[in-house]
């Protein structure tokens, strides 16, 4: 799908989800969380003055997701959460079940005049025979790889809560990765923050907002640069090699090696619940000076699996193989902890996608 036609996908499901809204008020006692927003399907639903998020909205797979920055609004704006059901229901789904965890049992209160029907559920299963399930962020728990697959095959999900509260309780634990909620919203690109979005008057404009004060990074990758380059004291990389400039942007992004003229060449990145390191030269995947940063990398990848790491690359099999972890070459399989492959195929390209968004690890080289 092209940027365009993506955009034009996205304004028409916006017009859907804010039909007949001229505002929202979201004004009172609850502090909602700011939301962020990564990859080309998330898009918000509201943008206060500041230029924070406070609910957006995703597709992934073949489903959707609408997410609210904070569980209050699942009954004080009931327009709203109905056009989000409709929306969430799917194109053409005749299915009007919605399952709805007890923790917001108010909104099937709410929804008793709508055509809607209301099932209350102690916990998310896929036999609900449901279209939607509405659920607080604190409550995905064990169910959250179900959750995703309901999502994946053409479910819809509700899902809202603020995580700023728990990240006080949690000072040191990133909240975009660990954050229960955060282990479900973040496969499709939304994620619940640890800063607090100023509650206002809301109006609804006619397009999807957007502003210059969005902000685009404010996270902190000290431990992960900590982990990565334990040992490396350089990165020695051959005269005059030919390497591509890595462009590093979004919210979850980072570089890690830079040339002399600070242009990068070596970038990381969080994507949904998996990970990405990216060389702007497949060369220096087979790189022997550099073996001790790819055994970091690697692990870091597989983030404490002990997984199997699947290499298309056959010269950085040799490499990859003194990490201490499993190397196979393979082309891409479903039941890897990594896979590494080179930037040139566009050979399962939606499968790896997923792959990561779900957990994964990809470690991609090449050059433009």
């Amino acid at each position: 799908m092209s940027n365009q036609t993506m955009q034009n996908h996205h304004e028409g499901a916006y017009m859907s989800l804010m039909r007949g809204l001229k505002e929202l008020d979201i004004r009172g006692p609850s502090v909602p969380s700011e939301l962020v927003l990564t990859g080309d399907h998330a898009f918000p639903l509201a943008m206060n003055s500041k230029g924070q998020v406070p609910m957006a909205a995703s597709l992934y797979g073949s489903g959707r997701v609408v997410v609210l920055g904070h569980e209050s609004y699942l009954w004080t704006l009931p327009a709203l959460v109905e056009n989000a059901l409709i929306w969430l229901r799917g194109d053409g789904s005749d299915n009007l079940s919605v399952g709805i965890h007890q923790n917001v049992m108010s909104v099937a209160e709410n929804l008793s005049k709508s055509s809607f029907q209301a099932k209350v559920v102690g916990a998310f299963s896929d036999n609900l025979g449901v279209s939607v399930y509405v659920t607080d962020a604190y409550s995905v728990g064990a169910h959250k790889q179900d959750l995703v697959a309901f999502m994946k095959a053409g479910g819809g999900v509700l899902i809202a809560g603020q995580a700023w509260s728990w990240a006080a309780s949690y000072p040191k634990e990133n909240t975009l990765l660990v954050f229960e909620g955060n282990k479900f919203s973040g496969v499709a690109g939304i994620y619940f923050s640890d800063h607090q979005a100023e509650a206002e008057y809301l109006p609804v404009y006619p397009k999807i907002p957007s502003s210059w004060m969005a902000v685009v990074n404010r996270e902190d990758f000290e431990d992960d640069l900590e982990f990565l380059l334990k040992g490396v004291s350089e990165f020695d990389l051959p005269e005059g090699a030919a390497l591509s400039e890595v462009l590093v942007h979004g919210p979850l992004a980072f570089s890690i090696g830079t040339t002399e003229n600070g242009k990068a060449f070596l970038a990381g990145t969080y994507y949904g619940q998996g990970r990405v390191i990216l060389i702007s030269h497949e060369g220096l995947l087979a790189r022997e000076p550099m073996t001790q940063f790819w055994s970091n990398a690697v692990h870091w990848l597989d983030d404490r699996r002990n997984g199997v790491i699947g290499v298309l690359h056959d010269q950085a099999l040799g490499i990859l193989s003194k990490s201490g972890l499993k190397c196979e070459k393979t082309n891409f399989r479903k039941d890897l902890s990594v896979f590494v492959c080179t930037a040139y195929s566009g050979d399962h390209m939606e499968d790896i996608q997923n792959f990561v968004a779900e957990g994964g690890g990809l470690l991609i080289g090449g050059h433009a």
